[in-house]
């Protein structure tokens, strides 16, 4: 666990959810991503601040991925059913 996720885990009686997504469609054809982080630590409000951060950039880093994982597979995808329509 990153050091700075450690100092705000205190108590861990809160919990920050961020979900995010990515969707790039044309009438329904295309690729979408998304992705959710969930992060328990102190319920004071810095604390709270600090951790809806974290979720934040976390989830916008893992989204980025996602997205670059799903394009590829959906240009692929539509790259073979082209080869079969030919």
């Amino acid at each position: 666990m990153p050091d700075e996720f450690k100092k705000l885990q205190g108590d861990g009686a809160a919990e920050i959810s961020v979900a995010l997504s990515y969707s790039d469609k044309d009438y329904g054809n295309g690729f979408e991503a998304r992705v959710s982080v969930t992060l328990r630590g102190s319920q004071d409000a810095k604390s709270l601040d600090k951790l809806n951060q974290l979720a934040l950039d976390r989830a916008a880093t893992f989204l980025s991925e996602a997205k670059g994982v799903a394009e590829a597979l959906y240009d692929e995808l539509r790259s073979q059913s082209q080869h079969r329509n030919s």
